[in-house]
């Protein structure tokens, strides 16, 4: 069975969804930030499919708010794809035979999306498995070994980490849902229509009284 780590970068509580500014005040996207990165950890344990599972923060407070996770505190200022190499990094450290980085703005992810995305690595000793994003984006990235490739996430990095990969002679699969395609980036995608708020985020919206 494969040492799998999850890697899950978070900005923290008061810079998370800043692109929501216009739409929330500073304390209802804290609320819906930690409410999503609950969620996301949610449906990642039961799937069952983790040795370990990593938040990489620069927010030490997040530590007294979550449970049976490893926190990595990452030095401020926050750098994306400077998180994730600090989990890779660490992960590699821990014997692992692949990573697996998911956003923590995935309201939507099932747990049945991760044993998805796993089931598409084995049989494979070295592979990248990746999700877009609706804007162009990776909202998931299984990477097999964990250092065959660097993280370069922001935008279009979907195109950039699938060229990488194809240029080193890396077999590249893709994983489309609905569930993990949409992050969110503006209010509205809250309410997709046919998919279904993980319980944390819910009740944020629901107590919020979201509605756009």
């Amino acid at each position: 069975m494969d040492n799998i780590h999850l890697i899950i970068p978070f900005k923290g509580l008061d810079m998370a969804k800043s692109r929501l500014s216009p739409f929330l005040s500073p304390n209802e996207r804290r609320k819906l930030s930690l409410a999503m990165l609950l969620d996301v950890l949610v449906s990642s344990k039961k799937s069952g499919a983790f040795t370990e599972i990593h938040v990489v923060t620069p927010d030490p407070s997040i530590t007294r708010l979550l449970r049976e996770v490893n926190f990595i505190i990452e030095q401020p200022p926050y750098d994306l794809n400077k998180a994730v190499q600090l989990g890779i990094d660490f992960c590699m450290r821990r014997n692992a035979d692949a990573v697996l980085i998911l956003h923590a703005d995935l309201p939507f992810i099932k747990p049945e999306d991760v044993l998805n995305i796993i089931e598409l690595s084995k049989q494979n000793r070295e592979i990248i498995v990746i999700s877009q994003s609706k804007s162009g984006g990776t909202n998931a990235l299984l990477i097999k070994p964990p250092d065959i490739i660097p993280p370069q996430f922001g935008e279009d990095s979907f195109k950039r980490h699938v060229s990488s990969s194809r240029a080193k002679g890396i077999l590249v699969r893709t994983y489309a849902s609905p569930t993990v395609e949409i992050d969110i980036d503006h209010p509205s995608a809250l309410l997709t229509e046919g998919l279904i708020l993980g319980e944390n985020t819910k009740k944020v919206v629901t107590e919020l009284k979201l509605s756009f």
